[in-house]
């Protein structure tokens, strides 16, 4: 397939045209979709990107100065996180894995149709999905207190952040919470209950704390940690 390049704020990327790609890019890179003005990348932080896919976010984060370590179970998203890195003369350790809550090695993970990787999943399927075996590594093997955790992997989160250690603790973490696998705020709650525990500072939206379920759209909202 023949690539796009596209400049963002600054930032090269190769896209395939008609995919989500460029969508992905101009979410993160131009909308700042990880970052408040209380949340912020900083220079020399260690960053553990869950959910890679073309480099939106390993790019920008190194841009800023920060170490990225980056996972991203398809090979052909693996390949232009790499390409997007040499594009920009940044450098970022690259990891072709899907991340899990437990010791799983392998798994399937559901490949979108129509070019949206941005959706591939572990745990949402849809008619018209190819499936593919991915190697799998244990997210908590891979976080200590000065990791800051962006983890973004369409619904394979939310087992990760139930089976969270209360005595694991790490510096920032941001995450997009997937209501589509499970529109229950209840769910939810009880996720923040325990991260209020582990954070000194929880950020989410407070429609969470009044409604029983989320009926709105985009079927996702990001908590910020720290």
């Amino acid at each position: 397939m023949k690539l796009r390049l596209i400049e963002v704020k600054g930032l090269k990327f190769n896209i395939r045209p008609g995919s989500s790609d460029e969508k992905a890019i101009r979410e993160v890179v131009e909308k700042n979709a990880y970052e408040k003005k209380y949340f912020k990348i900083e220079p020399g932080e260690q960053w553990l990107d869950l959910g890679g896919n073309i480099g939106a976010f390993a790019v920008l984060a190194s841009s800023k100065g920060a170490k990225v370590t980056t996972f991203e179970p398809d090979p052909t998203n693996v390949k232009l996180i790499k390409e997007n890195l040499a594009l920009n003369t940044l450098e970022a350790i690259v990891k072709n894995r899907a991340v899990v809550h437990d010791d799983t090695k392998a798994a399937t993970m559901n490949l979108w149709p129509d070019g949206q990787s941005w959706r591939n999943s572990l745990v949402r399927n849809k008619r018209g999905t190819s499936q593919m075996t991915v190697f799998c590594e244990n997210a908590f093997s891979l976080m200590n207190p000065n990791t800051c955790v962006k983890m973004d992997i369409e619904g394979s989160e939310i087992p990760i952040l139930e089976a969270w250690p209360s005595t694991l603790k790490v510096k920032k973490l941001v995450f997009e919470y997937s209501f589509d696998v499970d529109p229950s705020c209840a769910r939810l709650r009880a996720i923040l209950t325990k991260l209020k525990t582990i954070f000194p500072t929880v950020k989410y939206s407070s429609q969470i704390d009044r409604i029983e379920e989320w009926k709105f759209f985009p079927p996702a909202t990001m908590i910020h940690c720290y």
